[in-house]
């Protein structure tokens, strides 16, 4: 007599595998500033001096300013202001004027950021004359000081003094660029 036995055999086996990989996240922040409306260099009515067909300003005439500039945290930034197109020359030896509103009259000013009078604020990105600072992540205040200088002469277009000028109201525009 046969007998048969059978034997099932069942075997367990994990049937998943693993494997991994890592890679990574980013995230940029970009740095940004912005500037408020700065405030007016109102000169008022400088002393004079009337001779000669001449006007001359016989005393400096010196007015402070600011304007609130707000930049990333550490993040450095620079402000220069280019001059109008009263301006005689180019670049930084630019010589700033405020023009009669009614003729073609001049009288010459400065802008600068350490003094009244002091080296005139850069007019472009490269200027070594620039206003330079590092954000707070809050508003900073950057002052400013304008400048009538005295024995100036009320000037012709060229920048000539100006022989029997006009009396009356002189004024400019300035920019002042952030960059960062």
């Amino acid at each position: 007599m046969l007998t048969a036995l059978s034997v099932c055999t069942v075997m367990s086996q994990d049937a998943s595998a693993a494997t991994s990989t890592t890679f990574s996240t980013r995230a940029v922040v970009v740095p940004t500033c912005s500037i408020g409306t700065p405030g007016n260099l109102a000169f008022g009515a400088p002393t004079q001096q009337i001779g000669g067909g001449n006007i001359k300003i016989t005393a400096n005439v010196d007015v402070t300013a600011s304007v609130a500039i707000t930049c990333t945290p550490q993040s450095p930034y620079s402000v220069y202001s280019v001059p109008s197109g009263n301006a005689t020359g180019s670049g930084d030896s630019a010589v700033r004027r405020m023009k009669l509103s009614s003729g073609a009259f001049y009288i010459p000013y400065s802008i600068s950021t350490a003094s009244a009078g002091g080296t005139a604020i850069g007019t472009t990105s490269s200027s070594s004359n620039r206003y330079t600072a590092t954000g707070t992540g809050s508003a900073q205040t950057m002052t400013y000081y304008g400048r009538v200088p005295a024995n100036s002469y009320v000037q012709d277009v060229g920048g000539a003094t100006a022989n029997t000028p006009n009396g009356g109201s002189y004024s400019d525009t300035f920019t002042f660029t952030v960059s960062y």
